[in-house]
């Protein structure tokens, strides 16, 4: 494999880390507000830890990471 064959393979890879992020962080933050709409703050909270859990990865380069 050649250098430029590695960069589109970890660009690959970059996208669908980043997809799958976004899909937990965006099912998270739904969460996080069914909760708050319902009062339930500690679940909501819970969400919200989980959902800044996801977006702390070392997975994705900073240029990448955007959702």
């Amino acid at each position: 494999m050649t250098k430029n064959d590695d960069s589109l393979v970890l660009k690959s890879e970059q996208e669908k880390l980043l997809e799958e992020s976004c899909h937990v962080v965006r099912t998270l933050s739904f969460e996080m507000k069914r909760c708050l709409d319902k009062g339930v703050l500690m679940d909501a909270l819970k969400h919200a830890s989980q959902m800044l859990a996801e977006l702390r990865t070392g997975s994705l380069t900073p240029n990448e990471a955007s959702c």
